[in-house]
């Protein structure tokens, strides 16, 4: 990785902390010939020079006036070449200090993503620029935002020194980037002869992250002696059933569908043809994961019959199509006082409160599952990263559904999940929540998952005072993002992804889950239903939030505040993941068609 600092109006002086970085990472200097009297073509053609002289992928180190240089060449000329940006302390074009010079230069202000990962660092008390300004244009670039505190204008004047705390930002931009990097450079993505295209996950600005790991090879190899279950489903679910009872000390008996069904989804893997033996493997663990939290929760019910008085009151449930911002509203809501949502290890190991102790082990445990994945998926890291201590999705816990196909092409079991009834499911769900609030404190769940979308009428049954948050994106921008994630997914369990397939399946799930949506929605008249457009999220998170705060009932703080600018700043939050929709055989008329109406009535901001 080179790197190229951009200063500001008139250059930074010998105390200044991009001048300590030249030294020491080392970095190199753009030199424009009009420092004094900026010209905004000159610097451009600045950066370009510094940055085209010298080979491999570079990241850009922007402070002031520079960010504003550095935006707009980005747009215009830096894909293919530039890894990253870190843009520090960006000047408002329109404030009162903006140097009139630098106005009558040119220098003005790009409101678009930008094309490359993007950190911009935020100072409370920037003369320059509000928090708030900053942060709603770092959200219009796609870029992650990072508050230091009152800092001024992050110059030599703010007295940072060498600020290695900047320096901690820069290396997680550089991880987010792609590690070192190596396939940016030359406008092309470089392959080497150990990983196919097929492997890749593009990025903005053709940074790629590979969808499978070289340990994905590895362990296929030393997985496959355990591919002989494939041959005896029925021995190997039986094994898992049995193993469930002893680790929870309850009988399958008392919940023979749930058994059964789950019997059918190993079976239909089985039959998958392609299926890999790593990808037998994760189905195998995932099903007695499942099947021991389900026998778990039954037994707790059975011995504790008081649990099920557990009031689930006015829960918030987050749904909408893939790709649409779910995640962020529900880290976000999720992590307000007096809102609870539940944390990855606790969808997974489903318990009452048995002391801490017992709750670090679970979440250890989860941990380690998690890290496993992120290494054999690094595209994951971005599309959807995973932690043991933050709230997830409910697919978790919810044992059937479409998020089964993610993992492999499964017909029949795709034609069985959409007649079932779901209803027994829901309600299982809410056992869940009774278990994890029994004993400890009561809060407002806060729910998500994009599964729901399609199950309205059966939740709704289980939860009638539930306030639905709907969030809306224009399909034709999200399907390529969920087609690629799927892909992602599957090349960790099935041998060859079919791209067009995957484009097919999913753009018939989720065309047919709003269609349900939108007539569960018309049916229940007195559901209370918010609708989200994705820019609200997306571009202005921070005037928009209290909004949906007050019509969720709830109240918008400063502690929600200063949640919602660490959320943002978390990796791969404003990320942009969009995929060429022609990959999965698919147009932008094709999905348009599947949606009908949905983005005139939804889709406006």
């Amino acid at each position: 990785m080179r790197y190229v600092t951009v200063p500001g109006y008139g250059g930074s002086g010998a105390e200044h902390w991009q001048t300590y970085w030249e030294r020491e990472l080392p970095a190199a200097r753009f030199r424009p010939a009009s420092w004094e009297e900026p010209d905004a073509r000159d610097w451009a053609d600045a950066l370009g020079r510094v940055v085209s002289d010298g080979e491999g992928p570079v990241c850009l180190v922007a402070h002031s006036l520079g960010c504003l240089a550095a935006a707009s060449w980005l747009v215009g000329r830096g894909t293919g070449v530039v890894g990253g940006a870190l843009l520090v302390a960006v000047p408002d074009p329109s404030g009162p200090a903006f140097p009139a010079a630098a106005r009558a230069g040119g220098f003005g202000l790009v409101r678009r993503r930008l094309p490359v990962p993007v950190t911009v660092v935020v100072s409370e008390d920037d003369p320059y620029a509000t928090a708030g300004w900053t942060r709603d244009l770092a959200a219009a670039w796609g870029a992650e935002t990072v508050g230091i505190g009152a800092a001024g204008h992050v110059n030599d004047a703010s007295g940072l020194g060498a600020w290695p705390a900047g320096r901690e930002i820069l290396r997680g931009l550089v991880q987010r980037s792609g590690r070192d990097c190596s396939t940016v450079g030359s406008g092309r993505t470089r392959v080497g002869k150990r990983f196919k295209p097929a492997r890749l996950a593009a990025l903005p600005g053709g940074v790629a992250v590979r969808r499978t790991s070289l340990a994905t090879s590895a362990l296929n190899v030393l997985l496959r002696p355990a591919t002989a279950g494939m041959r005896t489903p029925d021995r190997t679910f039986d094994a898992l059933v049995a193993k469930a009872e002893r680790k929870t000390r309850a009988d399958a008996a008392t919940v023979p569908e749930f058994v059964d069904d789950l019997r059918f989804l190993l079976r239909s893997f089985a039959a998958c043809p392609g299926l890999s033996p790593m990808g037998w493997q994760s189905v195998v663990s995932d099903i007695g994961v499942r099947l021991e939290n389900r026998l778990r929760i039954d037994r707790l019910i059975r011995q504790i019959p008081e649990i099920e008085d557990e009031p689930i009151e006015n829960p918030v449930i987050i749904t909408g199509l893939p790709r649409t911002a779910t995640t962020l509203a529900h880290n976000i809501v999720a992590g307000s006082a007096g809102h609870r949502g539940p944390a990855l290890w606790e969808l997974l190991f489903t318990d009452i409160d048995r002391g801490e102790g017992a709750a670090r082990a679970h979440i250890e445990d989860t941990r380690k599952m998690a890290r496993a994945f992120m290494r054999l998926a690094p595209a994951f890291r971005v599309i959807h990263p995973l932690d043991a201590e933050k709230p997830d999705e409910c697919n978790y816990l919810l044992p059937h559904g479409s998020s089964h196909l993610a993992r492999a092409d499964l017909p029949d079991y795709n034609r069985w999940q959409r007649d079932r009834n779901y209803l027994p499911d829901y309600v299982y769900l809410k056992h869940g929540l009774q278990v994890l609030q029994y004993g400890r404190e009561r809060r407002r769940w806060i729910l998500k998952s994009p599964m729901h979308l399609g199950h309205l009428p059966e939740l709704l049954t289980v939860f009638p005072d539930a306030t639905i948050v709907w969030t809306h994106r224009d399909p034709a921008a999200a399907i390529g993002s969920v087609c690629s994630m799927v892909e992602t997914t599957q090349a960790l369990h099935v041998r060859r992804p079919d791209p067009h397939a995957i484009g097919r399946t999913w753009l018939e799930l989720q065309a047919s889950a709003v269609e349900q949506a939108r007539a569960a929605r018309a049916a229940a008249q007195d559901a209370s239903f918010v609708d989200v457009p994705y820019s609200w999220l997306a571009a202005e998170p921070h005037a928009r939030m209290p909004e949906l705060y007050d019509r969720i009932g709830a109240t918008w703080t400063d502690r929600d505040a200063g949640n919602l600018d660490a959320v943002l700043a978390r990796a791969g939050a404003g990320r942009s993941h969009e995929y060429d929709l022609s990959r999965y055989g698919l147009t932008a008329a094709d999905v348009g068609a599947a949606f009908g109406d949905y983005v005139e009535t939804y889709c406006a901001a």
